[in-house]
């Protein structure tokens, strides 16, 4: 009797783990350009819905994982993909995919990075946008700031510089 309910108990769980083989893919429909030589952060672009499982990015179809060593210049450190820095040669596709015992999804995101025009601090390809209006206040943001906080949860001292575009 105990032989059989644990070979119940076993074709259960392979039963469930070949279903969470199958991932539904999505494509995301954003796709970022950020400047080459800097850390970048991607995450993965999930609905509050969808997170329920471990994430694990892959580079293009690879079936081998992207490193979790901080040491790596390309790494996952918790939920996030990080290039530090992140090198020209790196632009591409990369999948996140949320896995758990019964459920899988594989989100595709393109990651394009350029290198700085001649002359200049950055590419007007990769650069953020921001309008101020002439009267009253305004705030510049920095954008993606968040994922740099440490482990106190403090940001790091920002350096701003002025850039008019023409």
């Amino acid at each position: 009797m105990k032989v059989s309910l644990r070979l119940v108990c076993f074709i259960a769980v392979l039963i469930s783990s070949l279903e969470a083989d199958k991932c539904k893919e999505r494509e995301e429909r954003i796709n970022l350009v950020s400047s080459a030589n800097e850390i970048d952060v991607r995450s993965c672009p999930l609905n509050p819905n969808e997170n329920k499982g471990t994430i694990i990015w892959y580079k293009n179809d690879s079936k081998t994982p992207i490193s979790t060593a901080q040491s790596s210049r390309i790494h996952q450190y918790k939920n996030k993909l990080w290039f530090v820095p992140a090198k020209v040669e790196d632009s591409g596709h990369y999948y996140c995919a949320v896995r758990n015992s019964s459920y899988c999804l594989k989100i595709k995101i393109s990651a394009k990075f350029v290198e700085n025009e001649p002359n200049l601090c950055y590419s007007a390809e990769a650069i953020f946008t921001q309008k101020l209006p002439l009267a009253g206040d305004g705030g510049l943001v920095c954008p993606y700031l968040e994922f740099f906080k440490d482990e106190n949860n403090e940001l790091p001292k920002i350096q701003w510089y002025k850039v008019i575009l023409f």
